[in-house]
């Protein structure tokens, strides 16, 4: 069964709070989607998109995928994967979302096939 937006929401959070021994400037979260249409926004000010106030360590950062292309992070989820048929991501992209992380990396999507996919690889 896919997640409804707020169930997508609460397992940021979670995750959020599970990193919470890390610095914010330790943490990003990267979507395929612009702010507007991630699931990231609902957080509010837990999250900053300013890369100047992350490197300040003032919050977590929310970014594109692709505007964080050549940065890094110690610990990086990646959030709003689209389902698996979805022509809204190219492999690349996903290639360079998932190699942003350092140290920890988490896959957080709404779509169960999407899920079971990246299971599989």
């Amino acid at each position: 069964m896919d997640d409804t937006e707020p169930q997508a929401q609460q397992r940021l959070k979670n995750q959020l709070d599970q990193w919470k021994d890390l610095e914010p400037r330790q943490i990003a979260v990267l979507s395929p989607y612009q702010w507007d249409r991630s699931v990231a926004r609902l957080l509010g000010t837990k999250l900053t998109r300013n890369i100047d106030d992350w490197h300040l360590n003032k919050a977590p950062l929310f970014s594109t995928i692709t505007s964080f292309k050549g940065l890094e992070a110690d610990a990086v989820v990646v959030i709003d994967l689209p389902g698996r048929d979805s022509r809204a991501m190219a492999f690349a992209e996903l290639y360079v979302g998932f190699s942003r992380a350092k140290h920890l990396l988490q896959l957080h999507t709404r779509a169960r096939d999407t899920y079971d996919w990246l299971s599989s690889l």
